[in-house]
């Protein structure tokens, strides 16, 4: 993990490297799952959404870690 590039309603970007390439990290914090009952719904729609997105101005989905109420990468 790098610096924090952005910031949005329910997490923080950061710059990171992960197997040799530049990658933006989602980290969804604790307090967005104590907060949000349905919180890893949430994720988890996001995470399918972006698995099967293919666009050149979306990212493309590397990987997830889903572990709340502790943390979501």
């Amino acid at each position: 993990m790098k610096d924090q590039i952005g910031r949005g309603s329910t997490a923080d970007i950061y710059r990171a490297t992960w197997r040799g390439l530049d990658v933006a990290v989602k980290y969804m914090s604790p307090e967005f799952f104590h907060s949000n009952p349905s919180g890893a719904a949430f994720f988890a729609q996001e995470l399918h959404t972006l698995s099967r997105q293919r666009h050149r101005f979306v990212l493309q989905l590397m990987g997830a870690c889903l572990q709340p109420p502790d943390r979501a990468w």
